[in-house]
């Protein structure tokens, strides 16, 4: 069995219109990381492919009654420590949960290299676990070269090599969870040739953005979307595969890292 989480970035709108109503159909499970400051609103310029808008508090709750796990993007789109536990305290108010809440890092600012800034967090409670994502700019000129070519080329082959780095073995002492970015630069086949590529008994972390159609008035407005019609292949293909494909949440996986350790 191969583990794999389906990850959206800071509630858009779009989350809860187009790719809400396809993990409902598959019968998926997916993590949201909600900025909450942001929720309700329809101005945000951060969100230029989501047409500047954010789901609002009851429809992230009604995602969280349907299995959707909630996580934190912090109150204000940053790292700061005290906009992240007030973003963790304003979801278990509103969820009127005590679970732990995991966090995903906004711009992907947190890596192995400065995690240790916040491993307060964790170690307080505050936060579950740490999820981030690539960076060009900090990545070196191997891996920006081979994103480069992966972009222009449509390569499945230059589009694993890229990613590789951030196949997860659930048995390893995890506090930061790398992922894999999903945007308008990649294709469906790319991420579904990755994910075939994945040896059993590990796991990927799958990033999105927006899901878009052509019409919805966010499409070209920036990288950050990939297409209804492309999500859904995605879905369907793991649905068929669910005999060795298991969809989780990131604080299931986070679990599996537990317990294989205790």
């Amino acid at each position: 069995m191969k583990y794999i989480v389906l990850s959206f970035d800071d509630g858009r709108k779009d989350f809860y219109t187009n790719a809400f109503p396809i993990l409902k159909k598959y019968q998926l499970k997916a993590t949201l990381n909600v900025v909450t400051g942001f929720l309700g609103r329809n101005d945000l310029p951060v969100f230029a492919s989501a047409n500047y808008a954010c789901l609002s508090t009851d429809e992230m709750k009604e995602c969280a009654v349907y299995g959707i796990e909630i996580a934190n993007h912090s109150v204000n789109h940053t790292n700061d420590l005290e906009q992240i536990i007030r973003g963790t305290e304003f979801i278990h108010n509103h969820l009127k949960t005590e679970q732990e809440i995991g966090f995903a890092s906004p711009s992907s600012e947190i890596s192995k290299k400065n995690i240790d800034k916040y491993k307060v967090l964790i170690k307080s409670n505050k936060v579950l676990y740490i999820r981030s994502g690539n960076q060009i700019k900090r990545d070196g000129l191997y891996y920006a070269g081979l994103y480069i070519l992966y972009r222009a080329s449509k390569s499945k082959k230059l589009f694993n090599l890229y990613n590789k780095r951030n196949i997860i073995c659930p048995n390893n002492e995890l506090e930061f969870y790398p992922s894999i970015t999903c945007s308008a630069d990649n294709t469906m086949d790319q991420i579904i040739s990755f994910i075939q590529r994945i040896p059993d008994e590990h796991a990927a972390i799958i990033m999105f953005h927006s899901i878009l159609n052509p019409f919805d008035l966010g499409w070209g407005k920036d990288k950050w979307y990939n297409s209804v019609s492309d999500f859904e292949n995605l879905c369907d293909y793991l649905a068929k595969k669910k005999n060795n494909i298991s969809v989780i949440t990131n604080a299931e996986l986070c679990g599996m890292s537990t317990m294989l350790l205790s």
